[in-house]
Protein backbone atom coordinates (compact mmCIF):
# COMPACT_ATOMS: atom_id res chain seq x y z
CA UNK A 1 0.00 0.00 0.00
CA UNK A 2 1.41 3.67 -0.60
CA UNK A 3 2.03 5.39 2.57
CA UNK A 4 0.79 8.50 1.12
CA UNK A 5 -2.51 7.61 1.11
CA UNK A 6 -2.30 5.80 4.57
CA UNK A 7 -4.46 7.31 7.30
CA UNK A 8 -6.02 4.82 9.65
CA UNK A 9 -5.77 1.47 11.23
CA UNK A 10 -7.96 -1.00 9.48
CA UNK A 11 -11.18 -0.95 11.93
CA UNK A 12 -11.70 -4.80 11.28
CA UNK A 13 -8.16 -6.22 12.92
CA UNK A 14 -7.60 -2.99 14.60
CA UNK A 15 -4.39 -2.30 13.47
CA UNK A 16 -2.83 -5.92 13.89
CA UNK A 17 -2.84 -6.69 10.47
CA UNK A 18 -4.75 -10.24 11.36
CA UNK A 19 -8.25 -11.30 12.38
CA UNK A 20 -8.69 -14.26 14.97
CA UNK A 21 -8.25 -16.73 16.25
CA UNK A 22 -11.40 -18.53 15.28
CA UNK A 23 -12.41 -21.25 17.07
CA UNK A 24 -14.11 -24.40 14.73
CA UNK A 25 -15.16 -27.25 15.47
CA UNK A 26 -13.98 -30.32 13.90
CA UNK A 27 -15.78 -33.44 12.82
CA UNK A 28 -13.79 -35.63 15.94
CA UNK A 29 -14.94 -32.81 18.41
CA UNK A 30 -12.03 -30.77 18.80
CA UNK A 31 -11.56 -26.65 18.40
CA UNK A 32 -8.74 -26.10 16.34
CA UNK A 33 -7.68 -22.28 16.66
CA UNK A 34 -6.32 -20.24 13.32
CA UNK A 35 -5.63 -16.56 12.82
CA UNK A 36 -6.05 -15.08 9.43
CA UNK A 37 -4.75 -12.34 7.35
CA UNK A 38 -6.94 -9.94 7.61
CA UNK A 39 -8.45 -9.22 3.97
CA UNK A 40 -9.44 -5.53 4.47
CA UNK A 41 -6.11 -4.36 4.44
CA UNK A 42 -3.88 -7.26 3.57
CA UNK A 43 -2.35 -7.89 6.78
CA UNK A 44 -0.75 -4.48 6.62
CA UNK A 45 -3.17 -2.89 9.35
CA UNK A 46 -3.72 0.17 7.85
CA UNK A 47 -5.82 1.97 4.95
CA UNK A 48 -5.74 4.10 2.78
CA UNK A 49 -8.49 7.24 3.67
CA UNK A 50 -10.33 5.88 0.50
CA UNK A 51 -11.22 2.88 2.18
CA UNK A 52 -11.99 3.98 5.29
CA UNK A 53 -14.43 6.66 3.59
CA UNK A 54 -16.25 3.38 1.95
CA UNK A 55 -16.16 1.56 5.33
CA UNK A 56 -17.94 4.27 7.13
CA UNK A 57 -20.61 5.15 4.06
CA UNK A 58 -21.02 1.67 3.53
CA UNK A 59 -21.67 0.68 7.22
CA UNK A 60 -24.39 3.91 7.86
CA UNK A 61 -25.66 2.66 4.65
CA UNK A 62 -26.71 -0.81 6.16
CA UNK A 63 -27.64 0.68 9.40
CA UNK A 64 -30.18 2.62 7.85
CA UNK A 65 -31.50 -0.27 5.90
CA UNK A 66 -31.59 -2.28 8.82
CA UNK A 67 -33.42 0.50 11.18
CA UNK A 68 -36.04 0.78 8.31
CA UNK A 69 -36.50 -3.26 8.22
CA UNK A 70 -36.08 -3.56 4.66
CA UNK A 71 -34.02 -6.92 3.38
CA UNK A 72 -30.70 -6.80 1.55
CA UNK A 73 -32.45 -8.10 -1.30
CA UNK A 74 -35.21 -5.84 -1.42
CA UNK A 75 -32.70 -2.71 -1.09
CA UNK A 76 -30.72 -3.93 -4.06
CA UNK A 77 -33.35 -4.17 -5.94
CA UNK A 78 -34.88 -0.77 -5.28
CA UNK A 79 -31.31 0.54 -6.06
CA UNK A 80 -31.14 -1.52 -9.30
CA UNK A 81 -27.86 -3.61 -7.55
CA UNK A 82 -27.34 -7.23 -6.87
CA UNK A 83 -27.45 -8.24 -3.44
CA UNK A 84 -23.91 -8.99 -3.60
CA UNK A 85 -22.74 -5.58 -4.77
CA UNK A 86 -25.22 -4.21 -1.95
CA UNK A 87 -23.30 -6.51 0.78
CA UNK A 88 -20.04 -5.42 -0.63
CA UNK A 89 -20.56 -1.62 -0.62
CA UNK A 90 -22.48 -2.09 3.10
CA UNK A 91 -19.08 -3.85 4.03
CA UNK A 92 -16.50 -1.14 2.52
CA UNK A 93 -15.14 -3.76 -0.21
CA UNK A 94 -16.97 -1.78 -3.02
CA UNK A 95 -17.65 2.13 -3.74
CA UNK A 96 -21.10 2.64 -2.25
CA UNK A 97 -20.96 6.36 -3.25
CA UNK A 98 -20.62 5.00 -6.86
CA UNK A 99 -24.98 4.53 -6.94
CA UNK A 100 -25.28 8.21 -5.64
CA UNK A 101 -23.39 9.51 -8.55
CA UNK A 102 -24.67 7.23 -11.46
CA UNK A 103 -28.11 8.67 -10.22
CA UNK A 104 -27.28 12.17 -10.60
CA UNK A 105 -28.69 14.17 -13.19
Amino acid sequence: MNMKNVTALCPICAGSGVIGPACIDTVLGGFWRKSAECSTCGGEGVISDLIARWIERGGKMRVERIRAKVSLRQRAAELGVTPRVLNDMEHGRQDPFSLFESRAP
